[in-house]
């Protein structure tokens, strides 16, 4: 794909490196002293583990931190191919970078892709992938659901910016296949948060968006809910459910 602009493209002893014209240089040395931009990640001062599907590091340093991923396949295919992806089309981190850049010329909250390594294997692929990270964010899963989610009038305004985005990532013609609560982050002031959406590298931009795909990925975010609501024996309040309705249909 054509790069967008600001972004470079070397190839490191055979891995595909992209990324940002400042965070390039870094990027590189990663590669060459450490193999891939996770083993990386893994052994710099003050890393922190986040869980999810398989562990994210996320590495500070001066002016802020990055958010680096092992790509790890999902569904009934992650068992027969764990972390491979098959060399053909577009590998996913080049669509991630098109697709959040997209996101965010619409001014749509999402973390910028800072780089990305693609790692051949034969007829497949592996991949690294980093992001920037949103400072005091936490996803909308645990800040609604467990012992220490957050207070009820918190909760209502974070399900109120989670549909306020979603509402324009759908004007804008995002078509997301994993939208769930784990992929919306609310960071900001809690009384009136900012809501960024994650996990893009199976996603689309520009797409036919009918009421059906609408209606579709709607029932992904109710199906992730009713999900937490049983593990957790906690439902979403009424006045949440309608905060998020009333601000994605706008």
């Amino acid at each position: 794909m054509e790069l967008p602009v600001g972004y470079r493209e070397l190839d490191v002893a055979g891995t595909a490196l992209v990324a940002r014209s400042d965070a390039f240089e870094r990027a590189r040395h990663a590669l060459i002293e450490h193999g891939t931009l996770y083993e990386w990640a893994s052994q710099q001062p003050g890393v922190r583990t986040l869980r999810g599907r398989g562990e994210t590091r996320v590495v500070p340093f001066d002016g802020g931190a990055w958010v680096v991923r092992h790509a790890f396949r999902g569904g009934s295919v992650a068992r027969l191919l764990g972390d491979r992806y098959v060399r053909y089309g577009e590998p996913r981190p080049y669509a991630e970078l098109r697709v959040s850049n997209g996101l965010r010329q619409h001014n749509i909250e999402t973390p910028a892709v800072v780089a990305f390594a693609i790692y051949p294997d034969g007829i497949f692929y592996r991949a690294d992938i980093v992001t920037e990270y949103v400072p005091d964010s936490v996803d909308l899963a645990t800040l609604t659901f467990g012992e220490h989610r957050a207070p009820p009038g918190q909760r209502v305004a974070a399900w109120r910016a989670a549909g306020a985005l979603l509402r324009r990532a759908f004007n804008a013609g995002l078509l997301h296949p994993d939208l769930n609560l784990g992929n919306i982050l609310i960071a900001g002031d809690p009384e009136a948060p900012r809501a960024w959406i994650i996990d893009l590298d199976r996603a689309r931009l520009g797409g036919d968006m009918s009421a059906d795909r609408r209606v579709a990925m709607q029932r992904r975010m109710n199906r992730s809910r009713e999900k937490l609501e049983e593990k957790y024996g906690q439902a979403v309040g009424k006045v949440e459910l309608i905060a998020f309705g009333e601000a994605l249909h706008g």
